[in-house]
């Protein structure tokens, strides 16, 4: 094997070693995470109030359960703090019939008008 490619496979995996204790606390807070994208992104075309209690519900849970994510507590924090400053505007796109779901369909949406 190449010397280059035996220092990569090194770094990796003293990186790997050094961050495993991490993992853990990582994989609880993607969960929650994942929910709430998965909430956010309605597929199942549930109604604005739906997807709002829903995500409220989510966010009480994460408040509830916090201390599950050990190190990544802190950020779970940050995301529920963003998420409820956001709040009044975060749901625009599932009560504005015709509204793009993201920058981009916005960005698509406009240019096609140029």
């Amino acid at each position: 094997m190449p010397q280059e490619l035996r220092r990569l496979q090194s770094l990796l995996a003293r990186g790997l070693r050094d961050t495993a204790g991490l993992w853990p606390d990582v994989r609880v807070g993607y969960r929650w995470v994942q929910q709430a994208a998965y909430i956010l992104s309605n597929q199942d075309q549930r109604a604005a109030l739906t997807v709002q209690r829903r995500l409220g519900g989510l966010l009480g849970a994460m408040t509830r359960h916090q201390a599950t994510a050990g190190t990544f507590a802190p950020a779970l924090a940050h995301c529920r703090k963003v998420t409820r400053s956001s709040w009044p505007g975060l749901f625009a796109c599932s009560t504005v019939p015709e509204l793009p779901r993201t920058n981009n369909d916005l960005e698509q949406f406009f240019g096609a008008y140029r």
